[in-house]
């Protein structure tokens, strides 16, 4: 609510649970291998608040709950311009997924997967609910839609999770963990079909926005993102390719994308990737070696960019190892890999 929200209804902690874990409707998959699931069982809170009061026990199901929520918040303001943030916490540990779901998909066998996939449907329904709220309303015509993630899949579940044909994860700056799905809707506005290629970024969304309302954006900050909305129609496929450099960090680890070329540098271990993603975007070739020239640079953008960061309040509690080939716990020690700190 200190954000400029009108309005919030949701959960507060991180890795909520989606349900009462005694809810008999909903099918609860622990995972007696995780330390991390363990923990969010053993706390096993349901809850969720709204508008700045206490959270409070709830019933349900959540991403039903913030479906319904989302859908109400439309009805109420249709006759005025409005901008609803609608966050998801699926699918995420710990795995739930609501019964009536989980049946129909009898054809897959293992259980923690049909959760996992359950979790999925669940959430491609809210969405559904969601645009077919606007269309009832007559507002599909004069809504924008973004549709994104904030990461791609994790191993840590350890269902068949598929990033391919990247490598990485969640938690991780290779492709597999950037690289996500990024549609935007504006019926009559962008041409259907239309692909915009080069580096997006969330960041572009508030800038998009502000320009689609006709609104200045507030001069006393700067703004990393981009309007999208006049290279998505103008549909040049050459039209990100000038964007400034982005920039990613946590803690010892951080990255910078300029165009194509795309520096990793990692403290633990102390390693430092160089790909060109026009040329490799899987990122199998590390060129850093070969162009300490272009590794140069990236890195310069990098401090530069960092002079303006905030440090942050307290350090990591632990770093976490995570491959980025494999999702299991016996890749050799020299394959590549990262620590996250958490």
């Amino acid at each position: 609510m200190r954000q400029g929200f009108d309005e919030f209804y949701g959960f507060l902690a991180g890795a909520s649970m989606y349900a009462d874990p005694k809810d008999p409707s909903v099918v609860h998959s622990q995972q007696p291998w995780s330390g991390n699931d363990g923990r969010l069982w053993a706390r096993g809170v349901f809850q969720v608040a709204r508008n700045g009061g206490t959270p409070e026990p709830a019933k349900g199901y959540m991403t039903d709950l913030l479906s319904k929520e989302a859908v109400s918040y439309i009805d109420r303001n249709a006759g005025k311009p409005f901008f609803l943030y609608l966050a998801y916490n699926a699918p995420h540990m710990p795995l739930q997924a609501p019964k009536r779901i989980y049946d129909q998909l009898g054809v897959i066998k293992d259980e923690r997967l049909r959760t996992y996939y359950a979790m999925i449907k669940s959430l491609d329904d809210g969405v559904g609910t969601v645009m077919a709220e606007l269309r009832r309303k007559g507002l599909d015509k004069n809504t924008i839609v973004i549709f994104t993630s904030d990461n791609g899949g994790t191993p840590f579940t350890r269902n068949a999770i598929q990033n391919l044909p990247f490598r990485g994860s969640k938690v991780t700056y290779f492709e597999g963990g950037l690289n996500v799905p990024y549609f935007v809707q504006w019926t009559g506005r962008i041409p259907a079909g239309t692909v915009l290629r080069g580096p997006a970024s969330a960041l572009d969304i508030v800038p998009t926005a502000m320009a689609a309302a006709k609104l200045p954006l507030p001069a006393d900050r700067a703004y990393d993102g981009l309007d999208l909305m006049p290279r998505i129609v103008s549909r040049d496929p050459a039209a990100l390719d000038s964007r400034p450099p982005l920039v990613w960090r946590k803690e010892h680890y951080y990255a910078v994308r300029d165009g194509a070329q795309f520096l990793q540098v990692s403290r633990y271990p102390a390693k430092t990737w160089l790909f060109d993603l026009d040329r490799d975007p899987t990122e199998r070739v590390n060129m850093a070696g070969n162009k300490p020239d272009v590794v140069a640079r990236l890195s310069a953008i990098f401090a530069e960019r960092a002079k303006a960061f905030v440090e942050p309040l307290w350090g990591a509690a632990r770093r976490s190892r995570v491959d980025i080939d494999s999702a299991d716990d016996i890749a050799p020690d020299d394959a590549d890999h990262v620590y996250w700190a958490n």
